[in-house]
């Protein structure tokens, strides 16, 4: 079995990740829910699924769109060829982990502010009890489990 080194820009990784994880996206999007109707009671499962899909698919778009313009933490890095001609290659340059974790970083925050936004109009007949609050827990309980797939995988496959 053979897997292709996928080399995409630093910041990009939390927006293109699910690609790799796609269990771990339907998993934080499922720990969002449930904060969601933790907080919220008179919120339906229907409409919390609604809302929680609907804000991380408009955060989604925002963040790579952004990320497009951001440093991409890759370098052009020189490999000879047997045939004696260089081509080169980009590879994950030497601040590439710094800006993962920025990225990272950003698209929390990014993902809070876009979301409280749409959550505050999704819910404008039902307000929810603390838009802000609920959505910040929302989102650290998914980064949380992202961040602890990924940690699994790193440590356990990667080893």
């Amino acid at each position: 079995m053979v897997f292709a080194d996928v080399i995409f820009p630093a910041f990009s990784a939390p927006y293109f990740a699910f690609w790799f994880f796609p269990g771990a996206a339907f998993l934080a999007m499922l720990a969002e829910v449930f904060v969601f109707k933790l907080t919220n009671f008179d919120l339906g499962w229907r409409r919390a699924c609604a809302g929680v899909a609907g804000a991380n698919l408009l955060s989604w778009f925002a963040g790579v769109a952004l990320s497009l313009v951001m440093p991409y933490g890759l370098a052009s890095v020189p490999h000879p060829m047997p045939n004696g001609q260089i081509h080169y290659f980009l590879e994950p340059g030497p601040l590439f982990p710094v800006f993962l974790v920025f990225g990272l970083v950003l698209a929390y925050l990014l993902s809070i502010l876009i979301e409280v936004r749409f959550w505050r109009r999704f819910t404008r007949r039902n307000p929810l009890a603390n838009s802000l609050k609920t959505t910040i827990w929302a989102n650290t309980a998914s980064y949380l489990v992202l961040i602890a797939v990924a940690a699994f995988y790193i440590f356990y496959f990667r080893t």
